[in-house]
């Protein structure tokens, strides 16, 4: 059976059993099971297990959701960047809006920031954005920071666990884009703290499971509690009174 189903896997996951399945470039067998040795996008193809390594350069995907710096503003349309060598064109008809001539800029303003989708990436690099399925918008506060794409996996995490503590424990909003930047809003303090805890993230090569563990030991240390603790906390009061 083939697959592209683009799902993003770390180096120590088990991808699949031998003899059920060969291990192609990006993974090898141990203890019979095929194990991936980097971070990437599984793929299996003729019974193949490859991992498609994700560099230090966004390279777009169709689906992928980006956040995008609007850096030019024509009379009814914008240019996009989405940390690619070109900006990207996007077309009136890719926002939620009805937009007449001349009015592209009450829409979206030059700086502005946004959440979008690929609806397309072609080879020879054309892409083609949309804004027009929920909840793409307009990001009209908070704060824009770029990573390379290779640092994206390790900040969502597996099934979105690492997205999920960083949401919760600093009450942060944060939406990390595919193409490298992350867009976040909160109080000032929790802002910095974020930023602190991302870079470190970035940075840092170990397992996922151990990262994560690392990340909760340095929010602790900044004086957050987990999702587990306040839980904790809340029964224990409910107990008392």
């Amino acid at each position: 059976m083939d697959s592209d189903d683009n799902e993003i896997v770390f180096p120590g996951d088990i991808l699949g059993y031998d003899g059920e399945y060969r291990a192609g470039n990006g993974c090898k067998v141990i203890k019979g099971n095929i194990v991936s040795t980097i971070t990437g996008t599984k793929v299996i193809k003729s019974n193949y297990i490859n991992i498609i390594p994700i560099f230090g350069k966004y390279s777009p995907r169709t689906r992928d959701r980006v956040i995008g710096i609007v850096v030019d503003v024509g009379v009814s349309n914008w240019m996009v960047d989405i940390n690619m060598a070109n900006t990207v064109y996007m077309h009136p008809n890719d926002v939620p809006w009805k937009v007449d001539f001349g009015t592209a800029e009450r829409y979206i303003a030059l700086g502005d920031v946004i959440s979008a989708k690929v609806v397309s990436a072609e080879q020879n690099g054309k892409v083609m954005l949309t804004m027009k399925e929920p909840p793409l918008k307009v990001l009209r506060s908070g704060i824009c920071i770029k990573l390379s794409p290779v640092a994206v996996p390790k900040i969502i995490g597996k099934k979105a666990g690492m997205i999920h503590i960083l949401k919760s424990t600093t009450n942060c909003k944060l939406i990390v884009g595919q193409n490298g930047y992350v867009w976040m809003d909160g109080e000032d303090e929790d802002l910095l703290n974020l930023i602190k805890i991302i870079t470190f993230i970035s940075e840092n090569n170990l397992m996922q499971h151990e990262l994560e563990n690392s990340v909760k030991e340095k929010l602790h240390a900044l004086g957050y509690k987990t999702e587990d603790e306040k839980e904790k906390i809340e029964e224990e009061n409910t107990e008392e009174n």
